[in-house]
């Protein structure tokens, strides 16, 4: 399953389980979550070749990530996407009158996205749900939610949330 995960998710997926967080076991404790199924090929993680999606990941989960990525990429783990598209004009419009885009980064998951086999995006980002409703966290799940729904029927891109991503995976 070719899947772009947003940094958020990223970090709550390689975060070690709570037990774990005065552990010194550091790196290899993060990537139990993500290993097994990168390991087994039930996941591929599907980044820009330029790796702008790596550099956010590693503002919001710290310069570790680095080397989780370089592991994955050695295990096959990785997908790199050249010149990720665009959705076409009207349907960018469309996403953005529901408030989709405004975050560069939103954007970039989407085109990564679209240059997959699966097209499937794993965020607890409003903007990935309802942008308009940003505290409404009864839209995240939503497949009816307004842009998970457009992503759905007009680009055939999945919009998961991590525990979604998860199920999916056993």
């Amino acid at each position: 399953m070719q899947t772009v995960i947003d940094s958020v998710s990223m970090l709550h997926l390689t975060r070690p389980p709570k037990r774990f967080n005065k552990s010194k076991r550091g790196t290899s404790a993060r990537e139990n979550r993500l290993g097994e199924p990168l390991r087994l090929k039930k996941i591929t993680l599907a980044l820009d070749a330029s790796l702008g999606l790596v550099s956010e990941w590693e503002k919001t989960c710290g310069p570790d990530i680095k080397v989780l990525v370089a592991h994955w990429g050695e295990q096959g783990g990785i997908i790199l996407i050249h010149n990720p598209r665009n959705p076409r004009l009207a349907i960018a419009r469309r996403l953005q009158i529901l408030g989709f885009g405004k975050d560069t980064i939103d954007k970039l998951i989407l085109r990564i996205a679209l240059g997959t086999k699966d097209r499937i995006i794993v965020s607890d980002d409003s903007d990935f749900w309802d942008p308009k409703k940003p505290h409404d966290n009864r839209v995240k799940g939503d497949p009816n939610a307004p842009v998970a729904l457009l992503c759905k029927e007009e680009l055939g891109v999945t919009i998961l949330l991590l525990g979604m991503l998860i199920d999916k995976l056993k």
